[in-house]
């Protein structure tokens, strides 16, 4: 289960809980359940493709309406896997989504898109921002899989874009 007795690891899944309410970010997130996907459509879309398409024009919505920029940085999973998705991402750049406009996502996601290894290069050092994605994307997966709400997704839900009313804005579980 973990390297630490019950009691410190009581102590330091605490001490994470109460860094993360601390920390000022919002959770723009989509979950696809693939073996529905794959039972309702006859050609159905690649499924991390798909989440990114959703993400993409979520966050372009509320940076728009806030006027502000971003980036994107994703956790690289492979030359393959990563080429296939920065091309997806480029065809939404520069022609836009069924639901959103390519001027909207150009204006808004000036900063890049990047893929970073979770590692940095001495292997000793991860990227921060790696981390927390990683650390809100289980329980928010669990919740899409079992709409449960755990004591870590209870943790993360007020940072959901559009919070209280975030299913479909800054969560979307499709099919």
């Amino acid at each position: 289960k973990h390297y630490l007795n019950d009691v410190k690891y009581d102590e330091f899944v605490n001490d994470l809980s109460k860094l993360i309410e601390s920390l000022d970010f919002t959770i723009v997130a989509s979950c696809i359940d693939k073996t529905a996907l794959v039972s309702q459509y006859t050609q159905p879309s690649e499924p991390y493709a798909l989440a990114m398409e959703f993400i993409v024009e979520r966050l372009s919505r509320f940076l728009d309406k806030e006027n502000k920029t971003s980036l994107i940085m994703m956790e690289a999973r492979g030359k393959k896997e990563d080429g296939f998705l920065h091309q997806e991402f480029l065809e939404f750049f520069n022609n836009g989504t069924g639901y959103l406009s390519s001027k909207i996502i150009q204006r808004t996601i000036t900063g890049g898109f990047y893929f970073n290894t979770k590692w940095k290069d001495d292997n000793q050092d991860t990227y921060i921002g790696l981390e927390l994605a990683d650390l809100i994307a289980h329980p928010i997966g669990h919740f899409a899989l079992k709409t449960e709400k755990t004591k870590a997704f209870d943790v993360i839900e007020n940072k959901f874009l559009g919070y209280e009313n975030y299913m479909g804005k800054g969560l979307k579980i499709f099919p």
